[in-house]
């Protein structure tokens, strides 16, 4: 699948740097209502700004992109450890809709914070795969070739380009997906923490080529959220292997500390995303299991990334190709609702 990589070169040298192309999304180009609306969060955002970073932290605690707290004031206090222990109560809620013999299993899968599976060969879905490398915009979709410190370094030979796949195409590759996973709404629900359905999902072709802003560990936001990853080539320990933390999730009083001290650093005003550097790493290592996952093409792997998570070491002279997926996130207050609301009916 895929091995032959002159589309995947062909494709990337469209552009010089694919990472930089969809800055302007804003800009519209072609007048529709729909892209009216993307002016909504930008306002929304600017009117956000004119707060103090106290009083965002109290007005957006529930939510998910509220990444970290903003004041060092709230930092001295346990506001991130409070908040991160209310999202795991929340979210663990969910196998409360499910019978006593599936239940351990899918607390194990929210405590580990990832599953793996195999769904065999997706030859059958190369024909979507070439059609979005040659017809789809390359964007960067937050790999970025440097690390999102105050120096902001640059990383050379850094190649990372995302290819969106057509709302048609997507609906194949969820009923083939669906096919061979028959539990993945469950194993979805567990790491989201929230009831999820598998169904109206975007699916993105990622070409990733040297190391980039996500090779370093990091967080995605304090809240559970989940993603999916499937390897169209086979990932070894040499080529971009995703890398988790296992539980890192679960351990509200480590993830705090470290995003509270990247808050009085003042790191965060350059990755939202809390990134683990220098002793940190260690402590990490030596706390959690490090799960390198590797894999033929057609493994999936389903993960709560608000644990810690990297993009291996690139050693291989090949890129790493895969598809990926997340759901949409909901703030703890939507998970509160939905995941009651389904407790109440009964136990499948």
């Amino acid at each position: 699948m895929l091995s032959s990589v002159k589309e995947i070169e062909d494709a990337l040298h469209m552009q010089e740097n694919p990472w930089e192309i969809d800055e302007n999304y804003l800009q519209i180009k072609n007048f529709s209502f729909s892209k009216i609306l993307l002016i909504v969060p930008f306002v929304y955002s600017k009117l956000l700004n004119i707060l103090p970073a106290l009083a965002k932290d109290i007005l957006l605690w529930h939510s998910f992109n509220h990444k970290s707290p903003l004041s060092t004031v709230t930092a001295n206090t346990r506001y991130e450890s409070l908040r991160i222990k209310c999202d795991i109560f929340v979210s663990n809620l969910v196998s409360l809709r499910y019978k006593k013999n599936k239940r351990n299993a899918l607390l194990s899968i929210a405590q580990d914070g990832f599953i793996e599976r195999k769904l065999g060969s997706l030859n059958s879905l190369d024909a979507i795969f070439l059609k979005a490398l040659r017809t789809s915009k390359p964007r960067h979709a937050g790999a970025r070739p440097f690390l999102r410190d105050k120096n902001q370094r640059k990383i050379a030979n850094s190649i990372s380009a995302y290819f969106d796949i057509n709302k048609n195409d997507c609906a194949k590759i969820t009923d083939l997906i669906r096919e061979r996973s028959p539990d993945i709404d469950q194993h979805l629900s567990m790491l989201a923490g929230y009831h999820a359905s598998f169904k109206n999902i975007s699916y993105s072709l990622a070409i990733v080529y040297g190391q980039n802003s996500n090779s370093e560990f990091h967080q995605d936001t304090w809240s559970g959220i989940a993603k999916g990853f499937i390897y169209l080539s086979d990932v070894d320990e040499t080529c971009s292997p995703f890398e988790y933390c296992k539980s890192s999730y679960q351990d509200a009083e480590f993830r705090a500390k470290r995003t509270n001290n990247a808050v009085m650093a003042g790191e965060h005003k350059f990755s939202r995303s809390t990134r683990l550097r220098g002793g940190d790493i260690e402590d990490a290592i030596t706390q959690f299991e490090l799960k390198t996952i590797v894999g033929d093409s057609g493994h999936l792997t389903l993960a709560n990334t608000s644990g810690y998570h990297r993009k291996g070491q690139h050693l291989s002279s090949k890129p790493r190709v895969t598809l990926t997926f997340q759901i949409p996130r909901k703030n703890i207050i939507s998970k509160l609702l939905i995941n009651l609301s389904k407790a109440a009916l009964p136990n499948i």
